[in-house]
């Protein structure tokens, strides 16, 4: 593990990084530093953009949500009726880095809808850590469970600001994964997608 708390100055701070010697590390290691790094790079750009917004003369973009496609289609004049929904949280994507758009897609659901699960599906991310940064199982879960945890505490306040007129509730795959039921409803999740080809849409 690398530290650079206790640096006395912006210079000594690169001149760690310039000197330290990479090659000492584990290509699994230098994969999790990358993927550290790329998380930290994105938060910056959204640093920026919520400063440029509240620069003077600076215009501000507010992003807004609205049904694109709904499955089964059926449904869709009847959506108005349902008081509850599900919002996945696709860990990765791009749509849940700004944080205009989480915005955006919170505001919608509770202008429509009285409660909301936020479904976090972190140990599902590990999937996409192991392809994209050759982590390998513990610690892409590891990696997956820290990034749906950073997630959480970086938007809560959002959620928050928006309970007045939904109530959300934030859960995640890996919380969800330890119930005694998962296995059943698995499985019959599984004979869903296997026989029932409406199911797919």
């Amino acid at each position: 593990m690398i530290i650079f708390n206790g640096m006395n100055s912006h210079s000594d701070r690169e001149t760690i990084i310039e000197n330290f010697d990479w090659n000492q590390l584990s290509l699994e290691q230098l994969k999790l530093i990358q993927s550290r790094i790329n998380q930290a790079i994105d938060l910056k750009r959204n640093e920026l953009y919520l400063t440029n917004s509240n620069t003077k003369n600076t215009l501000i973009y507010e992003y807004k949500a609205s049904i694109y496609k709904v499955s089964p289609v059926h449904l869709r004049s009847s959506l108005s009726k349902y008081q509850k929904c599900i919002f996945g949280i696709s860990l990765g994507s791009k749509t849940f880095v700004n944080r205009g758009r989480i915005e955006g897609c919170i505001k919608w659901i509770s202008e429509n809808f009285n409660a909301c699960l936020v479904l976090v599906t972190d140990s599902i991310y590990r999937l996409t850590i192991e392809v994209r940064q050759g982590l390998k199982g513990d610690e892409a879960r590891s990696e997956a469970i820290r990034t749906g945890e950073q997630f959480i505490n970086q938007n809560y306040s959002l959620f928050e600001q928006y309970s007045g007129n939904c109530q959300f509730q934030l859960k995640t795959t890996s919380e969800i994964e330890k119930r005694s039921d998962f296995k059943t409803y698995y499985e019959e999740l599984e004979n869903l997608y296997q026989k029932n080809e409406s199911f797919h849409g």
